[in-house]
């Protein structure tokens, strides 16, 4: 007499497996794109204060202006260029070197400027210090950073410039 020695599963086996393995994947699925968004708007803010951080250091070493301003406008989400304001006038101009620029952050990022950070380019003088170009005026406001929900708060105060988590004011 020969046995069945056959191995396998049942489709019955095979489509509860399948059930199971859909529903963990499904309640995953929420989880991940909030972290992922979360990821996307830390790494846009790491480089924003990449960028004051380089400016800071490149106004104190080469002892001139230093700007950090958007690439376009004063549109935040297309990019950002830092480069060394010889005359001071807040402007990129032809014979000025251009320190670093920063690619277009995620287009799901939004941007909202408030105060003088919405009027004017962020210039850093010879201390260091974030200043508006031409004026020597207090660089005042913040830059909101939203993307899914969560928030990020770049405030400018009068010698520092910090990040404010998960709100939209400098509180």
């Amino acid at each position: 007499m020969t046995k069945n020695t056959t191995r396998g599963f049942t489709m019955i086996e095979l489509m509860t497996a399948t059930a199971v393995a859909a529903t963990l994947a499904s309640a995953a699925v929420p989880s991940m794109s909030n972290m992922v968004a979360r990821h996307t708007l830390s790494a846009t803010v790491t480089d924003f204060m990449m960028a004051v951080d380089l400016g800071r250091s490149e106004a104190i070493t080469s002892g001139s202006r230093v700007v950090l301003a958007p690439k376009a406008g004063r549109d935040w989400s297309t990019g950002w260029t830092l480069y060394r304001d010889l005359n001071d006038n807040g402007q990129l101009d032809a014979n000025e070197p251009i320190v670093r620029e920063f690619n277009r952050p995620d287009r799901r990022v939004q941007f909202a400027a408030h105060g003088v950070v919405d009027t004017a380019v962020m210039s850093f003088e010879e201390t260091g210090l974030a200043r508006r170009a031409g004026s020597n005026g207090l660089m005042l406001g913040r830059l909101n950073m939203v993307l899914d929900g969560h928030a990020r708060t770049i405030c400018f105060g009068a010698a520092r410039v910090r990040v404010v988590a998960d709100q939209l004011t400098c509180t």
